[in-house]
């Protein structure tokens, strides 16, 4: 019963962390992309950025959330190396963010490879969104390793 409890606390809260910080950072980003941008349909990607990454960020943190809880059970040992455990996490929770955020990315932005343009819309639209997926995922495998170490002390 203790491995069922902590494996749904971390898909729960992976969840939570993925959609919390894509519908924020996603909206914030479409909005600033489209301020700088010149266009006064700012407020729609602000809400588009709302949706969209939000549901995105539920999707990933599904995944990371499985992925992690299974790892959790296979390699945490309780007074173990901690570090080595926060590295672990924090570099598949990175992965498997910022991996699902270039497919779906990529995917809506239909790879434009094409010209120069498409080269810069390449890198707006799915470079920097990426990276930005990316460090969240590392971000938040910080306070769900702390939560797993409390959950066994």
């Amino acid at each position: 019963m203790q491995a069922l409890r902590l494996s749904w606390g971390i898909v729960w809260r992976m969840i939570a962390w993925g959609m919390c910080l894509g519908e924020i950072l996603g909206a914030v980003y479409v909005t600033v992309v489209f301020v700088i941008g010149g266009s006064w349909l700012a407020p729609v990607g602000f809400l588009a950025g709302l949706a969209f990454d939000g549901l995105l960020g539920f999707f990933l943190g599904l995944v990371d959330g499985l992925v992690l809880a299974a790892v959790t059970h296979l390699t945490f040992r309780p007074r173990s190396n901690e570090q080595l455990y926060l590295a672990f996490l924090g570099a598949i929770s990175a992965f498997i963010a910022g991996a699902g955020a270039l497919v779906l990315e990529g995917l809506n932005q239909s790879w434009p490879f094409d010209s120069e343009i498409g080269s810069i819309a390449w890198i707006i639209y799915v470079f920097v969104p990426v990276l930005i997926a990316t460090g969240a995922g590392w971000w938040v495998s910080r306070p769900l390793a702390a939560w797993v170490k409390q959950q066994h002390t």
